[in-house]
């Protein structure tokens, strides 16, 4: 945008009309629609005379209590005022703001006009108990802002005129103008209020302290839910629920326990009904040669449908109405001349939601003129997969992808512009909407070796299969799509052709069988793919539900390993080891990190913490299945680590959905521990709710299981080890073999303070005898494979979230320690006098970490990092140094480690 304009800056528009009327032309690109509809543009002499406008009574106010357009031309609100309803505007952005508004309406008293907000009836223009709001568009910010405002204005009118419309848009009702301080103009629409945004039914803001941070929202997950939910009745799948003795029971009526979030038929109604109305409204645009060009969430406002006005659609989930508004970025012949300074540009555009053409072609494009309306198919494309996937970064490739992409990129020395690109491609190539040309494919710099390499980069064709399995693996639930989603996806698929020419028109996806086929189930074949066949998703392999990253050629090839104390120089790291320990040289040997693979997640989604850190890293594994999740809340942190096997499917589901089923209850503990003398067996209960929350995540992994097409999933389970840190207490619970050990200070015979290692979780291995006790007692036995003792000759661990074939046989009971954190500081520092400048901290790592480090190497080797950091990383830092010697000694598993601090 434009930098701050003054008055006389924006008082001449590039280009001067008077008032005049515009007549549709009949071949201007829409098809017909209006030959004879005509739009009086009395609003664009106040532009070329905006100097002249303001009024000079209007009020220098916090909100908008100022006149309409009541003294400029042949307004029909004549007399007519706002007010705000409110003190602050309820949303807005960088060049506007929103407020709830209503109308005051004029009455005649004894010959005086009088201004009140219910004269309906001496006034019966004019309406005070109509819903509105008001849309301020910052124009100090210079003309282009202007021009957007006017953008709305011009197609808020020219809707107006169209009976049709009121059921698709947004209602433009009027607008004014009015001076500020400072002689600066702002603009002002009003609008119906026609409800709040899609954006937000999907998302629910989380205040972080200082910081916003955006979540699914309950509403989202039983839409999403809903989408899969028929799969129990078309699938006849039933899933594992445990009664009292720990065996399967087939309980159908069971399907029902969950129903609130599992959601029905109803999700997929609604998915249907609003897709349709939104491309219901484009089509109306398209036939009247209006290309919208900033369809979003954001720009679709939605109402919940009250119950008597559902009609068919499922009460399990609630429905909503929407429609399409704010048009300041769209076009038609019209605005294109007169209400753009030098056309429409790259400032009107979301990225996110662009199509590719005006991203990456060489020079920027408003569209692609051979097919404008395909820009706003795309458009809607991108909307229905963040309905499906729940995040506005459809076309964004996972963290792991990008730190290997970039980092092998930089090597290379592309810049900043052709990485960007580079990921967006591979982000559409996973998708399998991009394929390179042979041309593209040899300047690519993806070769074997490089992350992507064996997804969909390297293709001759790309079918609908690969979009369902680049859909699954970005699926957040875990649960996938299945064979009655066919038509859902090609219809998406269709609109985010790569080639605007192919994309699907807003009037063709109106036709397509999502909408019309009988039952809305794919009963056709397209003629545009290979056969659609029910049993495709039995083939997928579990490492195919995440990216494929293959292990990178040049990744641990460290050729000397240096003792810190003397320098001598060692080919390989143990016998580096045993000289520096056996010397008493130092505990660990140095060596080039850089040549080592970055972390892949760390923090890189959060704002930075002084006092923790994460790293995780693929390692020597073809797939990926350990997750984590890491909340920094005002009040409380929350960390996870999930180590899965069989799949990634339970992992990634209990690093979704943890947080959610402790965080309420957790969240009250500081004053339980406050008010001890009225709750004084406050530790039992948090261990009794922590042993229910992971019962209740096991369940909802089984679930998720049974909604996992073609069974792929079926063996998926996870280990889980989480730390909840609050400002009085500290929770630690795991099940499985992923740990947690504290540092603890004590001194020597000579007075002299050490660190040594304290476990605050018990491993869950199948070699325990009072594990292997539990698993005889619940019929089950242990036999050993390859020198591990296993769970019926599988499983290592021998309590697991998940592992439907294994459940009968293993516990789910997590061993829970709840302590008040002066408690946990007083262990941390056995001896009183010690200092509390030495820091305690705690180390949650999965067992590709604790495969190959003892606990006193982890701690240790964890406070020589923290100990020489000066900059404020020391967390961060020492979380990274444990990840990549865990590599470096051999770790054959996924490493993930994360390293809190104890204040």
């Amino acid at each position: 945008m434009d930098g701050p304009g003054t008055v006389e800056e924006m008082s001449s528009p590039p280009s001067r009309m008077s008032p005049r009327s515009y007549r549709w032309n009949d071949d201007g690109g829409g098809g017909g629609g209006g030959g004879d509809r005509q739009v009086s543009f009395r609003w664009w002499s106040w532009v070329s005379h905006i100097s002249q406008i303001f009024h000079p009574n209007a009020a220098i106010g916090s909100g908008p209590s100022v006149p309409s357009s009541r003294d400029y031309l042949d307004s029909p609100y004549r007399s007519i005022m706002y007010e705000e309803d409110g003190k602050h505007p309820f949303a807005g952005g960088s060049h506007g703001e929103i407020w709830r508004a209503r109308r005051r309406c004029p009455i005649i008293v004894g010959g005086d006009e009088k201004i009140t907000t219910n004269a309906t009836k001496a006034f019966p223009t004019c309406d005070g108990s109509r819903d509105l709001i008001v849309k301020r568009l910052k124009i100090e910010h210079g003309y282009t802002v202007l021009e957007a405002g006017l953008r709305e204005v011009y197609f808020g009118e020219l809707l107006a005129r169209e009976v049709e419309s009121s059921s698709m848009f947004t209602t433009y009702v009027d607008h004014f103008f009015r001076e500020r301080v400072r002689n600066v103009a702002e603009l002002w629409i009003v609008f119906e209020n026609a409800g709040t945004s899609l954006r937000s039914f999907l998302y629910t803001a989380v205040d972080a302290g200082g910081f916003m941070l955006y979540q699914h929202s309950a509403f989202w997950r039983r839409l999403r839910r809903g989408i899969a939910g028929d799969r129990f009745e078309a699938d006849a799948v039933v899933p594992y629920h445990p009664n009292h003795d720990n065996r399967p029971i087939d309980d159908h009526a069971n399907h029902e326990t969950r129903d609130h979030e599992r959601g029905s038929k109803g999700g997929r109604e609604l998915l249907r009904e609003i897709l349709k109305q939104l491309i219901t409204a484009v089509a109306f645009l398209h036939e009247r040669g209006i290309v919208h060009r900033d369809i979003k969430p954001s720009n679709i406002m939605c109402k919940t449908i009250p119950e008597s006005d559902i009609g068919s659609i499922s009460r399990k989930i609630e429905a909503i109405r929407c429609l399409l508004g704010d048009f300041s970025s769209a076009w038609d012949e019209f605005s294109s001349r007169n209400l753009y300074i030098n056309g429409p540009s790259s400032k009107e555009q979301t990225d996110e939601y662009a199509p590719p053409e005006v991203l990456f072609d060489t020079a920027w494009i408003t569209f692609f003129h051979q097919h404008p309306t395909s820009y706003d198919s795309w458009s809607i494309g991108v909307v229905a997969l963040e309905l499906l996937l729940g995040t506005p970064s459809v076309f964004s490739v996972d963290q792991r992808t990008t730190a290997l992409l970039t980092n092998r990129l930089q090597k290379v020395g592309a810049s900043s512009l052709d990485i960007q690109r580079a990921l967006y491609l591979a982000a559409l190539s996973q998708f399998c909407i991009f394929i390179s040309t042979e041309s593209e494919g040899k300047s690519w710099p993806l070769r074997r070796g490089d992350p992507l390499y064996d997804v969909n980069f390297v293709k001759n064709k790309c079918t609908l299969n690969d979009f369902h399995s680049a859909l699954r693996a970005r699926d957040p639930l875990g649960i996938g799509f299945g064979v009655d989603e066919n038509d859902l996806l090609h219809l998406v698929w269709r609109l985010l052709a790569w080639n605007p020419l192919e994309r699907l028109s807003a009037s063709q996806a109106l036709d397509h069988p999502y909408f019309t086929a009988a039952n809305h189930h794919l009963n056709f074949v397209h003629t545009d793919l290979p056969a659609i066949v029910s049993g495709m998703h039995t083939a997928l392999e579990h490492q195919t539900l995440d990216p494929k990253l293959d292990i990178l050629s040049d990744v641990a090839a460290i050729t000397e390993f240096v003792c810190p104390h003397c320098s001598k120089v060692f080919a390989d790291h143990n016998s580096c080891q045993r000289h520096a320990r056996l010397r008493k040289h130092a505990l660990f040997c140095t060596y080039d990190r850089s040549l080592l693979p970055p972390c892949l997640n760390a923090h890189s989604m959060l704002p930075n913490h002084p006092m923790s850190g994460y790293c995780d890293i693929q390692g020597r594994r073809k797939t990926i299945e350990d997750f984590h999740t890491v909340h920094l809340g005002p009040m409380h942190q929350f960390y996870g680590v999930f180590d899965g096997h069989l799949g990634n499917l339970a992992s990634k589901y209990a690093a979704s959905h943890f947080y959610a089923e402790i965080e309420e209850y957790l969240s009250s503990i500081d004053d339980c521990i406050r008010n001890q003398t009225l709750h004084h067996g406050w530790q039992d209960e948090v261990t009794k709710h922590i042993m229910q929350s992971f019962e209740d995540l096991h369940l909802g992994i089984i679930e998720a299981v049974a909604l996992s097409p073609g069974g792929v999933m079926d063996e998926s389970g996870t280990t889980a080890t989480i730390l909840y840190v609050s400002s009085l207490a500290v929770v630690i619970a795991n099940v499985g073999d992923s740990r947690a050990v504290m540092s603890q200070w004590l001194v020597n015979r000579e007075g002299k303070e050490y660190i040594t290692a304290m476990q605050l979780t018990i491993d869950h291995i199948a070699s325990s005898d009072e594990e292997k006790m539990q698993v005889l007692e619940k019929g089950g036995f242990v036999s050993e494979s390859g020198g591990i003792n296993r769970v019926m000759g599988s499983l290592a661990v021998s309590r697991s979230l998940g592992d439907v074939k294994l459940a009968p046989f293993l516990s789910r009971t997590p061993h829970v320690l709840v302590m008040a954190k002066d408690e946990v500081l007083m262990q941390c520092r056995k001896i009183q006098y010690l200092e509390d400048s030495l820091p305690c901290f705690i180390i949650l790592a999965s067992d590709g970490l604790w495969d190959v480090m003892s606990n006193q190497e982890a701690v240790d080797l964890a406070w020589q990092v923290i100990e020489g950091n000066k900059i404020g990383t020391a967390y961060q830092d020492a979380a990274e140094v444990l990840t990549q010697e865990a590599y470096v000694r051999g770790s054959s598993d996924n490493i993930g480690v994360c390293i809190v601090a104890i204040t």
